[in-house]
């Protein structure tokens, strides 16, 4: 069997983390080691003992960008074959890390695997509009894809020691993930979707959080599309105002009006906001760039 590790940041969401320290202490096979980057600023307050595998390391928080690429490091002294790295608001099932581990040795092309996301936050409206929109997988069946979210995926160690890690630049939970799926496909291998690879997921569950999480996504759009061009929707980067103002409202609309049909007449109003922030945070971080390259 393939050796693991996983590496998990985590900030501001201390008992979220427990739940899933609590998981993965729980795995079946047990991955060799298990490093907690904690950014927050007091030492995390443990409420029971870890087993000796599972690390603390504290460190000022600079983005998950940042904490992820602190725990590879932490734990590179003894390489594993494959590296998997879990949020701290997710929950991983017993057999998550054996599940990733047999996938990897049966596709040696993919560089990276990314399992599904179940909503553990459901009954929230603002929280089930996120995981059906934002979170929608690119495709249902097992295969390759341009992108799959960091909250569940995994790595084989050659793919990281020549693509290299998280571009700590983009500091939100907003486009690193997206960024570093592009450089592992441009470098020849693929980045695959595995669907029966679950974990659990809390997302936001206010209507204030949502919109702040979309905001965040579009300025992360903004980023990855100055860094790689070849990305669906660079050409927004060369927008003038004019256009970009004139698409957005029939954008707004016409987004709204179909999560409406698709996902039932509450969702049409919540997705129009989410397109209203997300084009607003998109535009404000196209300026930045603008600017910064005028500079």
């Amino acid at each position: 069997m393939l050796s693991v590790v996983v590496a998990i940041p985590t900030f501001g969401r201390t008992e979220l983390l427990w739940r899933c320290l609590e998981s993965v202490v729980a795995l079946d096979p047990r991955p060799r080691e298990v490093v907690v980057v904690d950014g927050n600023p007091e030492p995390l307050d443990i409420p029971v003992p870890l087993p000796s595998w599972v690390r603390v390391v504290p460190e000022p928080n600079r983005g998950p960008a940042h904490a992820r690429n602190t725990a590879h490091r932490a734990l590179a002294p003894r390489p594993a074959d494959v590296v998997c790295f879990l949020d701290d608001d997710a929950v991983a099932p017993t057999g998550w890390v054996a599940a990733h581990v047999d996938r990897h040795a049966a596709l040696p092309e993919a560089g990276a695997i990314g399992g599904s996301i179940v909503n553990l936050t459901a009954g929230s409206l603002a929280s089930e509009h996120l995981h059906r929109t934002s979170f929608a997988p690119l495709r249902t069946d097992e295969g390759p894809v341009r992108f799959v979210p960091s909250v569940n995926i995994s790595y084989k160690q050659r793919c990281l020691d020549e693509v290299g890690l998280f571009d700590t630049s983009l500091t939100e939970a907003a486009g690193e993930d997206v960024d570093h799926c592009a450089r592992i496909i441009d470098a020849g291998w693929d980045v695959w979707y595995a669907p029966d690879i679950p974990v659990g997921h809390h997302y936001p569950t206010s209507v204030r959080g949502l919109l702040r999480k979309q905001r965040a996504y579009g300025r992360g759009f903004a980023r990855t599309r100055s860094l790689h061009p070849e990305l669906p929707g660079a050409d927004f980067l060369d927008k003038g105002w004019t256009r970009t103002l004139a698409g957005t409202v029939p954008h707004v609309v016409r987004e709204g009006l179909s999560a409406g049909r698709r996902l039932g007449w509450p969702h049409g109003p919540l997705a129009a906001a989410c397109h209203a922030a997300y084009r607003a945070g998109a535009v404000a971080e196209r300026t930045r760039i603008r600017r910064a390259g005028a500079a």
